[in-house]
């Protein structure tokens, strides 16, 4: 910012700030806008003339702004004023923040943007992109095999299929944070029920709403009684999960065995619709087989890590998990160390089974895939296992999760 330019701003104050002319540094705080730090030297400018020969005293007056408009919120700028054998230069220094628009300009747009974007993380989207990919992936295996069998409507039946498995899956992220609400305030403060962002009123209408529309629509498909079954297993797995007197996440094992009925239960169900909507009957082929042991032992990484980030709220509010046990380090190498031979596994079914695998795709993903995960590891390690990296590590493991299902629509 030049200073011939601060006269677009409002200062609030007189214009002239007479500044003495001697050998020490003077500071003026004044305001300013939109501005980074610059060294501006008073010889080159209109306003700051150190050879002012209209003031007859022993003072300079120096112009720092006029009256004007601003739209920004204004922080401190300080003025230094050097001595005459240094050219007489000011130093300014601002720092800027823009003004928050103001609530009643914001359009209707804005608004359902914001609240879509508020709901969206309320229903942890890694887990929903996760669900989603997973569905689509053994969905479109099976058509890839069966594409004489491809049709519109079969289409629209699974898409209204994945968003019942959806409907469970937000009601299973929802339902533990509103019961985690005292714990999030120390391990996840910035989520959207602990931080204010929306209500608890709100929690409850967006965590039954997604299971009982999900319950319909899989009345609707005439599922059958197996289907129904499961996706009622899934959101009674998630409630004895989170809610009191229940609270099977208080135990390690118990809280395996609940994300273990919900991950298999996913599996299991979206296979068996894929083949009933294609009129096909139920098979364990050699790819649903590998898949299913795969995401079975995966399970115990996503289980182990889940509570990395967590470990200070779960030990204050007396919550067992393998991490409040054995420390955030122990777990990283314990889940890393399970997964690593889950993929040692996979490299080995494609080289002893290379008749019922495309084996070149199995080696390559796989050790990418393992390669991948040693090196977020040792990056999980050189931030000291904080729980920022940890959860990030987390998510990670998600990833991999949804990875390992587009591995399995080519092998």
């Amino acid at each position: 910012m030049e200073l011939s330019s601060v006269s677009s701003f409002s200062l609030g104050t007189n214009p002239f700030i007479s500044i003495p002319h001697n050998n020490n540094n003077l500071k003026v705080s004044s305001y300013c806008c939109k501005s980074k730090s610059r060294v501006i030297n008073s010889t080159n400018s209109k306003h700051c003339s150190p050879n002012n020969n209209n003031n007859t005293s022993n003072k300079t007056t120096h112009l720092l702004g006029l009256y004007g408009q601003s739209r920004c919120l204004l922080k401190p700028l300080s003025f230094i004023s050097c001595n005459d054998q240094r050219g007489n230069s000011i130093r300014a220094s601002a720092q800027i923040e823009d003004r928050p628009p103001e609530s009643g300009n914001l359009s209707a747009l804005t608004n359902v943007k914001d609240f879509v974007s508020v709901c969206w993380e309320y229903v942890r989207p890694y887990t929903a992109k996760g669900v989603i990919i997973c569905s689509s992936c053994l969905f479109g295996r099976e058509l890839l095999e069966n594409p004489n069998l491809f049709s519109r409507p079969l289409i629209f039946r699974a898409l209204l299929g994945m968003l019942a498995i959806l409907g469970s899956c937000f009601y299973t992220a929802g339902i533990n944070q509103i019961f985690d609400m005292d714990i999030d305030r120390i391990n996840k403060p910035d989520l959207p029920l602990v931080s204010g962002r929306i209500s608890v009123e709100s929690a409850w209408l967006l965590t039954l709403s997604p299971a009982i529309i999900g319950f319909i629509l899989i009345l609707k498909l005439n599922s059958g009684p197996l289907l129904t079954s499961l996706y009622c297993l899934a959101i009674l797995s998630g409630t004895i999960y989170s809610v009191p007197p229940f609270r099977w996440k208080k135990n390690p094992i118990t809280a395996f065995l609940c994300i273990l009925m919900i991950h298999a239960g996913l599996n299991f169900s979206v296979y068996y619709a894929s083949r009933a909507a294609l009129g096909l009957a139920f098979a364990w082929s050699p790819s649903f087989s590998f898949i299913t042991a795969f995401i079975t032992f995966m399970t115990l990484t996503l289980a182990s890590s889940k509570d990395l980030s967590d470990i200070n709220g779960d030990r204050k509010f007396g919550v067992e998990t393998f991490a409040t046990k054995l420390g955030a380090k122990n777990i990283t190498l314990l889940g890393t160390g399970l997964l690593l031979l889950n993929y040692v596994a996979a490299i080995s079914t494609a080289i002893i089974w290379p008749k019922a695998f495309k084996s070149n795709i199995m080696l390559l993903s796989h050790a990418i895939l393992a390669f991948s995960l040693i090196f977020q590891a040792r990056e999980l390690d050189r931030t000291n296992y904080t729980p920022e990296a940890c959860k990030s590590f987390y998510e990670f493991i998600w990833i991999l999760f949804s990875a390992e299902y587009v591995v399995y629509l080519f092998i």
